[in-house]
This record gives C-alpha cells, sequence and structure tokens, in this order.
C-alpha cells in the first residue's frame, strides 16, 4: 500500500487571464519541510496529446489573415472548424476537443507556453530557471515560510532556449550567444531577465520573471499586513507631503520599490511626479500629473539615468522619483534635493552606517554638505526563510545627526519623543495622518 508522504496545504484553480477564458489547477504541497507547487491540467492527458498533434498539423493550414491578429483566438478554432471538424462524417470526437485545443492555443500560443499557469497566478512573485533540466522555482506571496517552491515543471535545453526566445521576442529583445544576456519588461509590465547556453553561466540557459501587482499596495495595504507600524506609515507620508528626501534601503526582496510605489500614490493629484527607471516598476495608474521615464536598452543604464536626471531637473516637478540609485545618477538625485524637489529613492544597503559609507565613497562622492539634505532613510529587511518583510529601521536627521525614530524594541511613546525632536513640532500632524490612515482616508484630500 503506497503511504501518501506530502500534506497539500492549499488547492485552488486559475484562470488564464480576462479576456480568454481557461484555467490550471494548482496544489501547494509540503513534503518533508519543502514547499511544492503543482500545476495539473484541467484536460487529461490523451486529450491533451491529441490537440497539440492536432495543432501541430494546422500550423501548415495558417496563412496570413488580418483575422489572425484581430482575434487570434477565433480565427485558429475557425481554422480547426474547416479542416478538421467539417471534414469527417462522424466528428464526435474532434468536437469534444474543441474546448482542449483552446486551452492549448491560449496556453502556448497566445500565453507563454508552461510558463502561463505561474503567470496567471496572482499569489506568484518570481519565477526562476537555474539550469536546464531543473524543476522551475517559485516564490508564493501566501506561503513565504515555504521559502523557494520546487514546481512539477522541469524543461530540456531546447525548451529552454525557445522559451527564452520568446520571452526576448515579447520583451522587445535580442539574445544570443553575442548577446548572452537579456533583461527588458513583458507586455504585463514583468520584469524578466536571462542569460543564453553557457556563455555566461557554465549550467547553460536561465531566466528570472519578477511579477507585480496590477493594482499596487497602499499605505494601509502595507499596515494592515504587518509591513509598517501605522504610526510610522504616518511619519513617511508626513514627510512625502512635505516634500522631503527620503531613501529607503534594504536588501534585494526586501519591498523597497513596494514602499516607495506605495508613498508616492499618497501624493495628492495635483502634484506632479517624475519617475526615472532602468526597468518600469512604479505603476501610478492614470493619475494626469505623473511623468514616467525609464532609460533605453541600447544605452550605458548610469549614463542614460543621469541624463533623464539633467533633464527633470529642468522640469517643474513637486516629486522626483529614482527607482534605485545605484552610482553617479545618486549625486543628482541630491541636486534635485537642492533644487527644492521633493526626492524618494531606492538604494541597495542593510544599514545606515553602509549606506553613508557607500554614498561618500566613490564613484558617488557625496561630500558632508550634500549629506545633510537627505532627510528620511527607512531600512527593510527581508526575515530568514520564512521571507517576511517589514520595516525594520528609521532615521530622522536633526542638524548633523541621525535620530532613530523606529527600531525593534523602540516603544512607541519613545518613538514618538523621538520624532517630536525632529519634526518641527509636526507630531500633531503625524497623529493626524494616522488616524486618516487607519480610519481608511489615506488620500491628500483627507489628510
Amino acid at each position: 500500500m503506497l503511504v501518501k508522504r506530502y500534506k497539500v496545504v492549499a488547492r485552488y484553480r486559475v484562470p488564464s487571464g480576462d479576456v480568454y477564458d481557461t484555467s490550471f489547477n494548482i496544489e501547494i504541497h509540503v513534503d518533508n519541510g519543502f514547499g511544492r507547487y503543482m500545476v495539473n491540467e484541467v484536460y487529461d492527458d490523451r486529450l491533451i496529446r491529441d490537440a497539440s498533434e492536432i495543432l501541430k498539423e494546422m500550423e501548415v493550414k495558417v496563412g496570413y489573415s488580418p483575422d489572425f491578429f484581430n482575434d487570434p483566438l477565433k480565427y485558429l478554432m475557425e481554422v480547426y472548424r474547416r479542416n478538421y471538424v467539417d471534414m469527417v462524417e462522424d466528428n464526435t470526437y474532434l468536437l469534444s476537443l474543441k474546448n482542449v485545443i483552446e486551452h492549448i492555443i491560449i496556453r502556448d500560443i497566445l500565453g507563454y507556453g508552461i510558463l502561463t499557469p505561474f503567470l496567471a497566478d496572482d499569489g506568484v512573485e518570481d519565477i526562476v530557471l537555474s539550469a536546464p533540466g531543473m524543476p522551475i522555482q517559485v516564490w508564493h506571496r501566501d506561503f513565504p515560510e515555504l521559502g523557494w517552491l520546487l514546481t512539477n515543471i522541469v524543461v530540456d535545453e531546447g525548451d529552454v532556449e525557445r522559451l527564452i526566445s520568446k520571452l526576448a521576442f515579447r520583451a522587445g529583445k535580442s539574445i544570443s550567444i553575442l548577446q548572452p544576456v537579456m533583461e527588458g519588461v513583458l507586455p504585463e509590465g514583468y520584469r524578466v531577465n536571462a542569460t543564453w547556453m553557457d556563455e555566461v553561466s557554465p549550467r547553460g540557459s536561465s531566466f528570472t520573471i519578477r511579477k507585480f501587482r496590477a493594482n499596487p499596495f497602499k499605505v494601509r495595504d502595507l499596515v494592515d499586513n504587518g509591513f509598517i507600524p501605522s504610526y510610522i506609515a504616518a511619519l513617511l507620508k508626513y514627510l512625502t507631503l512635505h516634500r522631503r528626501f527620503i531613501m529607503i534601503i534594504g536588501p534585494s526582496g526586501s519591498g523597497k520599490t513596494t514602499l516607495l510605489n506605495a508613498l508616492l500614490m499618497e501624493i495628492p493629484s495635483n502634484f506632479r511626479i517624475v519617475t526615472i527607471e532602468e526597468t518600469p516598476e512604479i505603476n501610478l495608474g492614470d493619475r494626469p500629473g505623473w511623468k514616467p521615464l525609464s532609460t533605453r536598452w541600447d544605452m550605458d543604464p548610469a549614463s542614460e539615468m543621469e541624463r533623464l536626471l539633467r533633464l527633470v531637473l529642468r522640469e517643474r516637478a513637486d516629486y522626483i522619483a529614482v527607482g534605485e540609485s545605484r552610482g553617479r545618477e545618486a549625486r543628482l538625485v541630491f541636486q534635485a534635493a537642492a533644487t527644492g524637489h521633493g526626492c524618494l529613492t531606492t538604494f541597495h544597503a542593510s544599514s545606515i552606517r553602509e549606506l553613508e559609507a557607500r554614498l561618500t565613497s566613490k564613484p558617488i562622492n557625496i561630500d558632508v554638505d550634500m549629506m545633510r539634505l537627505l532627510d528620511a532613510v527607512v531600512v527593510l529587511e527581508l526575515l530568514g526563510v520564512k521571507g517576511v518583510r517589514r520595516v525594520k529601521e528609521v532615521y530622522l536627521r536633526s542638524g548633523d545627526r541621525w535620530i532613530n525614530v523606529y527600531r525593534p524594541g523602540l516603544d512607541r511613546k519613545s518613538s514618538y519623543k523621538a520624532m517630536e525632536r525632529a519634526v518641527d513640532g509636526g507630531l500633531d500632524r503625524i497623529q493626524e495622518i494616522e488616524e486618516a490612515i487607519n480610519g481608511g482616508g489615506v488620500d491628500g484630500s483627507n489628510v
């Protein structure tokens, strides 16, 4: 008798998207302490195999037609009807394959093949393949305690290269032996990077896809999920509304862009915001005063970032947000703050000491006087294998020194006392904003 060694902790169905209707069955398993993400087709293997064979035959029957570009699914299903269903007298089985044919067209032609269920699952944040022959891994926002989940999808070298070529095409990029590293953004707004064959990775081709929420987190959401206490969220919103210069630091995946995006969304709609990014990640919806800029793929990212920042300094922007300051462009962010712009940016550093050391060293070389322009530093952390993201520390500048207004173990009363020394009598305003956040009114007009 077989003994089931794993435990099913979640079972749900993932729709393929809003436009075309198909779905996948997903199970989350715990097996000897390890998490597994299992993709199960809604149709049995025989139907999938037969439908796939028919689609291969259909490739030679499909000619150029504007109808294909207007509605690919409708056009291909019409080809199937004319060339298969209507061609035989007993077409019962072919009619039964109709939904399966549609499923495969949506999955493989309109979608991303084996990646389609991962991209369709709102719970999946990251999708990675380290090497051909290895299982794809995913990070699931609802199960961070399980770490990276192994999936039941394994692809060989040929399939990986075809998949990467498709990702590159849809991102408007190219990848080859001559250009073996690719970074880009898929039409859905997801960030993708890939390596080609063994040119830069001895194990072979690889890729990573980072997904972003269609509806970004607001400050209230971050408070509700424990990412940030309400009074610290109120402090950061107070600073943002007063056009202060804030840096958000932390390790990769700790939520820096998430917090930056949430703070920008709290700025009143009559403010003008310009965002600059190497890879577009910030999403402020359809607000009229938002001007997003991103670097060109054929330019040096650092030089292009500097060029865009110089361009923005000539505009009357209330707020300038830089998706990630890495090198020389950080100097221009400080210059923007010196000219009266509100500034928000992220930076890779694990502590305020590391941040200052990097900012004052080559190639950035910010001097002491310029450092005084930085009003606040928010330090984020990513807690171990559980993957819990949260605000770890917050520092406010007071003259030539930093005041630590939030850290683990610092009680609320002490935090307020520390704030009062650094926000010039704005404590009442911060408490008012916190009440609005807790009451659900978080846009600028309500506070």
